[in-house]
């Protein structure tokens, strides 16, 4: 799946748009934080821009917000070793195609979003619940048959036309307790490492998810549509964007676990604010969650400093 290309959801990059003009805002394109560092006036973001000069941004506070695989390396980087290793945790991604009887009609106003949102009670197939997102017809699946179809794409052009119009594909995702993890770790030499990844996943998730295949292949026939179940596909480790929770809160944190607002090591002015600090990742959308969570961790404190 594309997103929404048409632009009908939220996206950050049009709120930094709408930033840019804010006297409290700078973006510093084509600069690379490799660490972070405090002392107990502030705190300082080490950087490289494009040219390979140094260059060093100090405040009183740094909130890390970097993504799942960066903010690690980060962290690891600044306050870490090649001995030190975290855990990534993944919500296990799907995808199983369905056909149904009714064609979409051309002409009708189309996007890419989901229609409909399915949660399967972990406690019918003894785990924990199971989020799925159905998807009806969009402009990319013809579009996506046509290329899978190679040479032949313009003998079967009006197949792919007819099954893309009659295409729902279910999208799912289990709760990080049922899926992979990856273990995450400094490669290469100091002072600008990379971040080693290695993904294992356990053998009790394949057999989960053909469980979960076959009850939404039951619940389609239900209402009409049939589920191309030997088209499933899982995703590896990482695939299905719904990943974290390796730098961990905790009210008793120890280790790499962080505080309740985001802080590891004992750390006092450098805040994670992202996916890793989530305690572990749910099944359904975490989006919201997160951004939730980064507001709280920010506002809580900025209160630190006013008192």
């Amino acid at each position: 799946m594309h997103g929404c290309p048409y632009g009908y959801i939220f996206s950050s990059a049009d709120l930094v748009r709408s930033y840019k003009d804010h006297p409290a805002f700078a973006y510093r394109a084509g600069h690379i934080a490799e660490r972070v560092e405090q002392d107990e006036n502030g705190a300082r973001v080490l950087c490289v821009d494009d040219h390979g000069r140094s260059t060093t941004i100090s405040a009183d506070r740094v909130f890390v917000a970097a993504g799942v695989l960066e903010t690690p390396r980060l962290m690891l980087a600044s306050f870490g070793s090649h001995d030190d290793g975290l855990t990534l945790r993944d919500s296990q991604y799907f995808l199983l195609p369905f056909l149904t009887r009714d064609a979409n009609p051309r002409g009708t106003p189309l996007h890419t979003l989901s229609q409909l949102f399915l949660e399967i009670d972990g406690a019918v197939i003894g785990t924990n619940n199971v989020h799925v997102q159905l998807y009806t017809y969009n402009d990319f699946y013809a579009a996506r048959m046509a290329v899978a179809l190679g040479p032949l794409r313009e003998l079967m052009r009006p197949l792919a036309e007819f099954a893309g119009r009659r295409f729902v594909l279910a999208q799912g995702f289990l709760h990080s307790r049922d899926s992979g993890v990856a273990h995450l770790s400094l490669s290469g030499p100091s002072p600008h490492p990379l971040l080693a990844v290695a993904p294992t996943m356990p053998e009790t998730v394949r057999p989960l998810l053909r469980k979960i295949w076959s009850r939404l292949g039951q619940a389609g026939r239900l209402v009409g549509i049939l589920a191309l179940s030997p088209l499933a596909e899982s995703a590896d480790v990482g695939r299905g964007y719904h990943s974290g929770a390796s730098i961990p809160m905790s009210r008793s944190p120890m280790g790499w676990q962080s505080d309740t607002l985001g802080r590891p090591r004992g750390l006092k002015r450098i805040h994670v604010a992202d996916a890793s600090v989530l305690p572990e990742i749910p099944a359904g959308p975490v989006t919201l969650t997160i951004m939730a969570n980064a507001h709280r961790i920010a506002h809580e404190a900025a209160t630190l400093d006013r008192s």
